[in-house]
């Protein structure tokens, strides 16, 4: 695809405003550069950016936002203007030089409305941003292109996101193309549930991508949803729980197990192995003479 710019516009909620219109530029795109170019479910969530934090984010006054795999920038910029908020953009390094370009073109634009919005390099698989936990409000748009993204996108969500704030928000728009993505979606919400996510709302939006297939445009699904983070003293309970719970088990059958084969070697030794199961391991230690090494 040649290089292009284009405008995106994003209708106003009421008579009174002025759209919304943010210009991008889009270049060439090649090899598997995916960030270059701006898809369709990045302006489906775009216009659904103003209701989403009217009914979902109203608690929260300019939230400080990140967003994760940026791309041309279509959908952090959006929030900066509509939100009136900082937005800090971020992608791969061989994304961001376009992204920077887009932030700069429309910078003007932003602060009019009350927004900021600047970039960061930003690799899921090696780092978090200087600073992390620090973000009331973490956004990707179309962000699961490869099986591995579910996994590094939870791991970036808990890095970036506020701790120990139960009214941070977690905001992820991502298109239903074909079972691949239906799958990488799936996981994403179990992954997210493994960090003790909840989550909060949910919907579906339609569109249409850019490309035709059979001569028709194709249609695309895209499903955002909303989390936030669980009772974390519950979170943390049963991850303390899960750690501990198996390994005194664990000791307790070695413990059983040696009773039971110094019994074997000493007929006058009488063990009473469902009796044994009842005791814990302090009682089973004393009991036995056995001693743990710490």
């Amino acid at each position: 695809m040649p290089a292009i710019t284009r405008s995106f516009k994003i209708k106003s909620s009421n008579e009174n405003e002025e759209d919304l219109e943010i210009s991008l530029h889009e270049p060439t795109l090649t090899g598997d550069d995916l960030g270059l170019k701006t898809w369709g479910s990045a302006y489906l969530m775009s216009q659904k950016l103003r209701a989403i934090a009217s009914s979902h984010l109203s608690h929260l006054s300019a939230p400080h936002t990140l967003e994760l795999g940026s791309g041309t920038g279509l959908a952090g910029l959006t929030a900066a203007a509509l939100w009136q908020t900082d937005v800090t953009l971020t992608d791969l390094p061989q994304i961001v030089p376009n992204l920077e370009m887009n932030v700069e073109s429309n910078r003007w634009l932003i602060e009019k409305r009350g927004g900021s919005a600047d970039v960061e390099e930003l690799d899921w698989d090696q780092e978090f941003l200087c600073g992390q936990g620090e973000y009331d409000v973490v956004l990707a748009v179309d962000p699961l292109y490869s099986t591995a993204h579910p996994a590094l996108l939870a791991n970036a969500i808990e890095g970036n996101l506020k701790d120990d704030s139960p009214s941070a928000r977690v905001l992820v728009g991502y298109p239903l193309r074909d079972e691949a993505t239906k799958n990488m979606g799936k996981e994403l919400l179990e992954r997210m549930e493994g960090y003790g996510f909840e989550e909060v709302a949910r919907g579906d939006e339609y569109g249409f991508d850019d490309w035709e297939a059979n001569g028709e445009r194709v249609e695309v699904q895209t499903r955002w949803v909303i989390w936030k983070r669980g009772d974390l003293e519950e979170v943390r309970g049963a991850a303390a729980e899960e750690k501990t719970t198996p390994d005194q088990a664990e000791i307790q059958n070695e413990i059983i197990g040696l009773l039971k084969k110094e019994a074997e070697e000493n007929k006058n030794m009488a063990v009473d192995l469902e009796e044994t199961r009842e005791l814990s391991v302090d009682e089973l230690l004393a009991m036995s003479g056995f001693s743990i090494a710490e």
